[in-house]
């Protein structure tokens, strides 16, 4: 009989009551080896999405000890982190004392922001992904940065991205999402989903709408900004901008919603817009092409992978305010047959990129590591 695989599973980043979209994506990745695989997992998760140091202190200190504990008094195969810093060197500290193979999930803030905030934290996040068995990055850029910046050998890093579920994001009847949301059927909807935070580039989404709003002058125009609001500073300026431009009416910050309803909200756009200036992935837009609306990115990261101009979706120059208000007039004054291609070839995409796709491609690796065949 096969024996089944443990795992011990890392992160820093995990949905709780209070924080239900701090790191989903992580938890969706367990729940779907609990779906589709036999593999046991043994989670060690931070929730607290709190700020402060002595709050980093305590909330590390906590995932530091209940992660080595595990390695004392658990039996597992494999150790599997998420985020290649801090949490990849928590993970290193745990397999020194369990000699078990390590794997490293990079998700992109971790390379391009956490461990290039010092030098220290640079030296620890490239210690622990060179003494990584393997590691998975979550698109080419990625795996392109690992190998450029932290010389890692490009032979034991695979690209597999978190996969997007289509049985939760798939196409839905416009009028009734948008009934079940209390959404006006007539508006020109305008939907962005993610981090309410700068590098997002929602601020040049605002400074487009602005052209868009005096393009249909009298029509209905809204824009919807679903996601976390942890950066204080950045969304008071946000609100700011949004006063002086006069755009009160047109933008509403809904703040957090559960994720089982993003896919009501997606359907009920007549585009989604993911204006980023920097991004590892880019799931939310993943999702987006999976539910058949038409989508609009920057050329920036992983989006690049996701989003081919004209074909799943529209590309635009980050930072480009003009240009993504022309896109996004474009979009909104085209009929919805018009699109019978991009969404065809974006359904076409998500599946390939599928959770079930994407874990079993892990699992395969879990086995290959660890000589279960």
């Amino acid at each position: 009989m096969k024996q089944r695989i443990r795992v011990l599973t890392i992160s820093n980043m995990y949905p709780n009551d209070n924080n239900i979209a701090f790191g989903i994506f992580v938890k969706s990745h367990i729940d779907g080896f609990r779906k589709y695989t036999d593999v046991v997992q043994l989670i060690v998760a931070n929730s607290d999405n709190r700020k402060g140091f002595f709050r980093l202190l305590n909330k590390y200190s906590k995932l530091i000890i209940k992660s080595l504990y595990y390695s004392f008094f658990k039996k597992f195969d494999i150790i599997h982190a998420h985020f290649a810093f801090p949490t990849g060197f928590i993970a290193l500290m745990s397999n020194i004392f369990k000699k078990k193979k390590f794997v490293i999930s990079v998700h992109g803030g971790d390379i391009n922001d956490i461990a290039r905030r010092n030098k220290i934290n640079f030296n620890l996040c490239k210690l622990s992904l060179r003494k990584a068995d393997y590691i998975i990055a979550n698109s080419n850029s990625i795996k392109d940065i690992l190998v450029r910046d932290f010389y890692i050998n490009k032979n034991k890093i695979q690209v597999i991205n978190m996969g997007v579920d289509i049985d939760l994001f798939k196409p839905l009847n416009k009028k009734i999402c948008r009934n079940k949301l209390g959404l006006d059927i007539d508006e020109k909807i305008i939907l962005f989903v993610g981090n309410l935070i700068e590098a997002k580039g929602i601020i040049h989404l605002i400074e487009a709408l602005k052209h868009v709003k005096n393009y249909y002058k009298r029509k209905k125009v809204k824009c919807i900004l679903i996601g976390n609001s942890s950066d204080y500073d950045f969304l008071n300026f946000l609100n700011i901008k949004i006063s002086l431009l006069k755009l009160n009416k047109e933008v509403k910050i809904i703040g957090l919603v559960p994720h089982n309803i993003i896919p009501d909200w997606m359907n009920s756009a007549d585009v989604f817009i993911l204006p980023s200036l920097t991004e590892g992935f880019g799931l939310v837009a993943l999702e987006s092409i999976a539910c058949g609306i038409p989508t609009i990115t920057t050329n920036v990261g992983g989006l690049k992978e996701i989003i081919k101009d004209e074909r799943t979706g529209y590309v635009v120059k980050h930072s480009d305010e003009k240009s993504l208000a022309e896109k996004i007039i474009f979009v909104l004054n085209k009929k919805d047959e018009s699109f019978t291609y991009i969404k065809k070839e974006g359904l076409k995409f998500a599946k390939l990129n599928s959770t079930y796709n994407q874990i079993k491609k892990i699992e395969k690796l879990y086995n290959r590591l660890i000589k279960y065949f």
